[in-house]
């Protein structure tokens, strides 16, 4: 496979990275035993061909995993490698604006918000999103790129019935935003992919590792909450961080890590 910059290296996004799926494989394996984590690929256009296929871009490459059943590069359900909380640059200095508009404990929320930047790229804040039917554009769009967010909308998924969970993927979109946003003919994927998990909490414990439905309550509620001063940006912050807590227990006690 041919290489590309002064490196001699693909260049890959953090989460989605050859070292990235090595930590997905040692803890999320036993979740997700329908898909290839052991041998990520890519999953890319090639104009050439007029397909999609196993070739890296440029930059910003991504890995991910196909189901173990498949022998071809056509559309479908494949996992990929998705940050939990942006703390990026851009969005760090945001959150920075909003902090120095008060005067209420500014300093230790500036403080607070160099720490999360530093998570921004770590492995505690990393995990697995489906592919099929654009989740991650709608947590990066529609939820401002905030997991607890994405996890309020994807709750109200998980709040219909059994019976409407099951109706046509078109009519599901009618009541369910996550559903709406992702193409049509990728809808019915997004749905099936969805209605494997039980609901919200079994979501969480097999794609975030988080087993505290009540931490999960929390997330919920907060996402449900603007983003407008700095003591939102600290109740973000603060939540971010049990997250990643959690998670590091989580590895501590599955593994030696």
């Amino acid at each position: 496979m041919k290489t590309i910059n002064e490196n001699n290296e693909l260049d890959f996004a953090a989460d989605s990275s050859p070292q990235a799926w090595e930590h997905y494989k040692k803890y999320w394996s036993g979740n997700f035993d329908k898909y290839n984590l052991d041998n990520p690929c890519f999953f890319n256009y090639v104009s050439s061909k007029k397909q999609y296929g196993n070739k890296p871009k440029k930059k910003n490459n991504c890995l991910y995993a196909l189901l173990k059943n498949s022998n071809d590069y056509k559309p479908q359900l494949r996992l990929g490698g998705e940050t939990d909380f942006n703390f990026s640059d851009k969005r760090a200095e945001h959150f920075k604006t909003l902090i120095c508009l008060e005067d209420n404990n500014k300093q230790e929320n500036l403080k607070l918000l160099k720490r999360c930047q530093k998570m921004h790229n770590d492995y505690f804040n990393f995990s697995l999103m489906q592919t099929m039917g654009n989740m991650q554009g709608f947590k990066g769009r529609w939820c401002e790129d905030r997991l607890d967010r994405f996890l309020y909308f994807l709750n109200q998924y998980y709040e219909l019935s059994i019976e409407d969970r099951q109706k046509n993927a078109d009519a599901i979109a009618e009541k369910s935003v996550i559903i709406l946003f992702a193409t049509k003919p990728n809808r019915k994927y997004l749905v099936e992919y969805l209605n494997e998990f039980s609901n919200i909490y079994d979501y969480c414990k097999k794609v975030y590792l988080i087993g505290d439905e009540d931490f999960v309550d929390e997330l919920i509620v907060n996402g449900s909450k603007p983003i407008n001063t700095g003591s939102d940006v600290r109740a973000y912050m603060d939540i971010a961080i049990r997250f990643w807590e959690k998670k590091e227990r989580y590895f501590k006690n599955n593994s030696t890590y």
